[in-house]
């Protein structure tokens, strides 16, 4: 009688590693699609969809701080933070606006409306506390300009109304020039890459991990509790019989006289595989095909079941198996066939054909 241990079955580290080197070339494949998704995608946002060309124009100012009446020490100085939220500040974006209006020029023009400065305008600290700088971006050279000279006159009446400010002047200008954009073609192909390559590598060890298939004679015996002869190896030679098998088989058959030789899947020619033995086996249909085949086997001293490496499905080989025990047919062992050579070896096992 069989028991199933599949919920009980270790995970075999070393068929886990040989399998997944075999099937390297997917995770490669994952690597290169994530790589061409990724940093693809990206390129053709950042070369071809982004958007026109942009000029920037910046100032730098020097920050005379005030002095506190109370103790005659200077005032403490505003941080970069600081800075760019007053240039963003409504404060900054109505003056702005209005000397520019005044100043013979309409953002609206541009495709600019009021509430839109603020995206445009920045502010902050360089090295030097003492040295704020505000930048001016927009689609066109010359609503920078403006919006820039615009910018500094209201640096100069936000002078006039801080008590801890005493005197804002520009230092140096930097002329209009088209701002540079920062794209990262390379990283994003890197970035794109490793992720495919985690992504795929672990789809891959979810695959092998959850594959309830056969790949070894020893995970076939300790899963179903049957004896396993060993294996049949499959190529373009035909059939041939891992090293003892024919002595296994014969010890297994050992006083039986009509022995049924049967297949989990239909597709395995069974008189070639019952042609490599001595002994004389009946070939019955398999019990997934035909369910009936179960009482010409009940009229047999037992069966030698064959399971196809790689191929048969666990549910599967539990049916047969439960419909075998069900009709009380005695399973003499069983052969594993179509299995991997180069796995077998490198799993230590003895591959030399018979």
């Amino acid at each position: 009688m069989w028991e199933w241990k599949y919920a009980k079955e270790p995970l075999d580290m070393k068929l886990l590693l040989l399998r997944l080197v075999d099937k390297i070339g997917i995770v490669i494949i994952a690597a290169l699609l994530g790589a061409a998704i990724i940093g693809g995608g990206y390129t053709v946002s950042k070369v071809f969809f982004s958007g026109p060309a942009e000029y920037e124009m910046s100032q730098r100012y020097y920050i005379q701080y005030g002095t506190d009446p109370k103790d005659g020490l200077e005032f403490t100085y505003i941080n970069h933070a600081t800075w760019d939220m007053w240039v963003k500040s409504d404060w900054f974006t109505d003056r702005i606006w209005d000397y520019t209006f005044h100043g013979g020029l309409n953002p609206e023009q541009y495709g600019y409306k009021k509430e839109d400065l603020a995206s445009l305008l920045s502010g902050g600290l360089e090295t030097d506390l003492r040295v704020a700088v505000g930048t001016v971006k927009t689609t066109s050279p010359t609503l920078t300009e403006k919006l820039s000279e615009a910018l500094t006159k209201t640096m100069m009446d936000f002078a006039n109304e801080q008590i801890e400010i005493r005197e804002i002047r520009v230092v140096d200008t930097v002329e209009v020039k088209e701002a540079y954009k920062d794209i990262r073609i390379l990283r994003a192909f890197v970035l794109g890459g490793v992720l495919g390559l985690l992504f795929g590598l672990l789809g891959l060890l979810i695959y092998l991990v959850a594959d309830d298939r056969i790949y070894l004679p020893g995970t076939l015996a300790y899963r179903y509790g049957e004896t396993v002869a060993g294996c049949i190896f499959e190529g373009k030679e035909g059939y041939t019989l891992q090293p003892g098998v024919k002595g296994n088989v014969r010890e297994l058959l050992r006083g039986a006289a009509d022995v049924a030789m049967t297949a989990v899947d239909a597709e395995l020619s069974l008189p070639q595989i019952a042609d490599l033995f001595e002994e004389n086996f009946i070939c019955v249909p398999s019990l997934c095909q035909v369910p009936e085949a179960v009482e010409a086997m009940k009229q047999m001293d037992g069966v030698l079941l064959i399971v196809s490496a790689g191929e048969t499905p666990d549910k599967k080989l539990q049916y047969v198996l439960d419909q075998m025990r069900l009709h009380n047919l005695s399973v003499k062992g069983m052969l594993l066939v179509g299995a991997d050579k180069k796995l077998l070896k490198r799993y230590g096992l003895p591959v030399k054909g018979e």
